[in-house]
């Protein structure tokens, strides 16, 4: 999937949750608003196993695609071209991504992408990108400090994600808002398969574990 590129600031959430504000005793109808937070989990927390330190101290990735799926009409896309997340300590850890009306219909699953970087694509930042090759362009980069030495970890993989969001959720015309978290734990990527030792992100033969950990650690979390 080819996007064209838009400047966004992106922020990290932890969960989903729905807040219906129905006030049909108001005047004046208010369109349905939709609301997607993000959040780097404890992102200014040092990370300690045994003998090793890891701290993060900034995230950036290519966001992809977000958009709403819908049982009874076409999918709300939310956002469809490709922006910059970029964190940098010490921002808080969660921050809003998008907000915007919502068209009605009923909702069962949210679509969210980590786009890698196209080659010859010269609005992506010149730091996801290090050449032509599969291995030389980036969908996100972290960087920090292991055991007091300084690193940047680059994935080399895009990330595509289908959160279901229970049961599917009716959204009127007017009067209801949807808010969406999605949540990082950005801790869990520079774990072992056991998660009994910290992986060094410079070392290259840690880096297929640590690019399918950042698939197991974004995750859209269940409302009550």
């Amino acid at each position: 999937m080819h996007l064209k590129y838009t400047t966004v600031l992106f922020i990290l959430a932890s969960s989903l949750f729905i807040t219906s504000c129905l006030t049909g005793n108001e005047p004046d109808d208010i369109p349905s608003r939709y609301f997607v937070d993000f959040r780097l989990e404890d992102a200014h927390s040092a990370q300690i196993t045994g003998e090793d330190t890891l701290e993060i101290l900034g995230v950036a990735f290519l966001q992809g695609q977000i958009s709403l799926q819908s049982t009874t009409s076409d999918s709300a896309v939310l956002f469809s071209g490709i922006g910059v997340y970029d964190y940098q300590f010490p921002a808080a850890e969660l921050q809003r991504l998008l907000a915007g009306n919502l068209n009605a219909g009923t909702y069962e699953s949210m679509v969210y992408v980590i786009e890698k970087a196209e080659a010859g694509d010269n609005q992506v930042p010149g730091e996801f990108v290090d050449g032509q090759g599969e291995d030389q362009r980036y969908s996100m980069i972290i960087t920090g400090q292991y055991n007091h030495s300084d690193f940047e970890f680059k994935s080399t993989e895009p990330y595509s994600f289908e959160f279901g969001l229970g049961s599917p959720i009716d959204i009127p015309e007017n009067n209801t808002s949807l808010t969406l978290g999605v949540n990082f734990d950005i801790h869990r990527v520079f774990l072992n398969a056991d998660s009994s030792a910290i992986l060094d992100p410079s070392d290259p033969n840690n880096a297929e574990q640590i690019n399918s950990n950042i698939g197991t650690s974004i995750e859209l979390l269940p409302f009550n």
